[in-house]
């Protein structure tokens, strides 16, 4: 017999539940008693094993249902179930980050767009798919618009999350530019259900991380378009980032108090889309992104367009020259647009979405449009409220 059998024999027969014979088993009414769940486990523990067993038939059905499916898989109804986690967890960091301890920085911030990641899918869509990327501290709401007036076009758009964005600052402290790229990964992914060929779209540390993906060459890969992406900053504070955050990690480690510095405050062109506290740790995390997207550039060969304004507060207009000349792209166009801003990409200064729409009707093959059973722009999305 199972040793494991004999095991839960054993124990339902000295807890009184059972009684063994050599030809049979007799239950005892000891069976059948109520006991509550602080008595249970030590009381009837073949009533705890008969409710964890209980689940056990239908995750068999599950499973089953899912292998069959696996022969016949579909591609736009997968996407469709990923983006669908894209929004779940945008609802479990929305809450997870607003817990008392959260809410003093919360109540002070001022970003109050819908920061929700969105997917717009046009019934007769073109053969480019667009994966727009917001920027540092931002939310997808930031370069909605243009998603919109590019769907308008026939292109499907899918405008990430960038892990930590779009929630608490809390949030953002707690995470890795690691954990960014991945977010512009899956963006990526689940646009592959919908179309053959994509065009990455980033403006700022959007751009940075599209450039940062696109050196690892993904299949269907069309094009890169950055904005105003930066290698180098302006704020010289950016300097002693690293010492902050070194004394941070320090702090928490030698005493129960939650770091030194948390946040600096940030004074942003956009306050309805922008955090205003900005983590120390973001801050650490972009500076490292930066410096790991310069050592990638030369694998980016894919077509590439870069803008960016000559008079840019954040970043360096040199940045724009950097990234041009350290590609491995040969079919490459840089754009200096005349400009004091930053979002030179949400405000549409120096026509930059005819410059953009430009550079991604040129990706397109001879074919101009793609039948598919698509549902209608934002059908499925985080809709975009405008």
């Amino acid at each position: 017999m199972n040793a494991e059998f004999n095991q839960f024999l054993d124990l339902a027969t000295s807890s009184g539940l059972i009684e063994t014979a050599p030809d049979e088993y007799r239950l005892l009414p000891k069976l059948q008693e109520d006991h509550s769940i602080h008595e249970i486990r030590l009381e009837s523990m073949v009533e705890v094993y008969a409710n964890e067993a209980a689940p056990v038939p239908g995750v068999e059905r599950a499973v089953h249902k899912a292998l069959d499916g696996s022969l016949d898989f579909d591609r736009r109804a997968h996407a469709k179930h990923r983006f669908d986690d894209e929004l779940r967890t945008y609802d479990w960091c929305r809450r997870h980050y607003d817990e008392p301890q959260h809410r003093e920085i919360n109540r002070q911030e001022t970003a109050f767009s819908d920061s929700r990641p969105y997917i717009l899918l046009p019934n007769d869509h073109r053969n480019v798919g667009i994966v727009l990327v917001h920027g540092f501290l931002a939310s997808p709401a930031e370069l909605s618009d243009f998603g919109h007036k590019l769907a308008e076009r026939g292109y499907p758009v899918i405008g990430p999350r960038l892990a930590g964005h779009g929630t608490s600052p809390w949030d953002l402290r707690d995470r890795t530019w690691g954990d960014w790229l991945d977010s512009v990964r899956r963006a990526y992914e689940i646009m592959s259900g919908s179309v053959e060929r994509i065009c990455m779209v980033g403006f700022s540390t959007g751009g940075v991380l599209c450039l940062h993906l696109a050196a690892t060459q993904p299949e269907g890969l069309a094009g890169v378009a950055t904005v105003a992406a930066p290698i180098q900053f302006r704020n010289k504070q950016l300097i002693s980032v690293p010492v902050i955050h070194g004394a941070n990690r320090l702090a928490e480690w030698a005493s129960p108090l939650d770091g030194i510095k948390n946040f600096l405050m940030n004074e942003s062109e956009c306050p309805a889309v922008n955090y205003r506290h900005i983590p120390v740790r973001g801050l650490y995390e972009l500076r490292r992104v930066v410096d790991d997207v310069k050592r990638q550039l030369s694998d980016v060969t894919c077509p590439v367009t870069v803008l960016q304004g000559d008079e840019d507060p954040v970043v360096l207009p040199k940045s724009a020259d950097l990234i041009f000349e350290g590609l491995g792209s040969t079919d490459k166009q840089l754009h200096m647009i005349q400009s004091e801003r930053h979002g030179i990409l949400r405000e549409d200064i120096g026509e930059t979405h005819d410059l953009l729409i430009s550079f991604i009707n040129g990706l397109e093959s001879s074919d101009d449009a793609v039948q598919c059973e698509a549902p209608p722009v934002g059908e499925y999305a985080g809709t975009v409220r405008r």
